[in-house]
């Protein structure tokens, strides 16, 4: 009897074989995005913003307590253990999982991982420089390039 092998094929180029007993998905079925919005910031509510996250780490700029701001324009409302993901120039690879709950730059994609899906897997795959190639292709030609 021949023994199951370690890893497969993955069906997709740039990701060669994968654990025997894992699948691809897209993101969107593991990770769906939120669309919960507010108008504007109340004091005293986190509030992040692209300015605040670190190119390429998934880290804060910032201490996480000193992100507060008034915010009058619309902003998404993300809970603690969402994933932010920065739409605007996506090359620059902005990419953080919320420890808190509060709001956000109308720029950030808020994706809210399913019970089975590490948070910080997910923001850990976003930041890999090919997932940020190919999602930086899809917006070729544009002025201000949006994922």
């Amino acid at each position: 009897m021949k023994p199951h092998p370690a890893y497969k094929p993955s069906g997709v180029a740039w990701v060669n074989k994968l654990p025997f007993d894992w699948s691809i998905k897209k993101i969107k079925f593991i990770a769906p995005l939120v669309g919960e919005r507010a108008d504007g910031v109340r004091n005293g509510t986190r509030y992040v913003g692209l300015e605040h996250v670190q190119s390429g780490t998934g880290r804060f700029v910032e201490a996480t307590d000193d992100l507060q701001s008034e915010a009058e324009s619309t902003v998404n409302v993300f809970s603690k253990g969402d994933v932010l993901f920065g739409k605007l120039r996506p090359y620059l690879a902005k990419s953080v999982v919320a420890n808190t709950d509060g709001a956000c730059s109308s720029e950030f994609l808020v994706l809210r991982p399913e019970k089975d899906v590490d948070s910080r897997y997910l923001n850990w795959t976003l930041l890999l420089e090919s997932v940020t190639k190919a999602i930086d292709a899809s917006t070729f030609g544009a002025k201000m390039p949006r994922a």
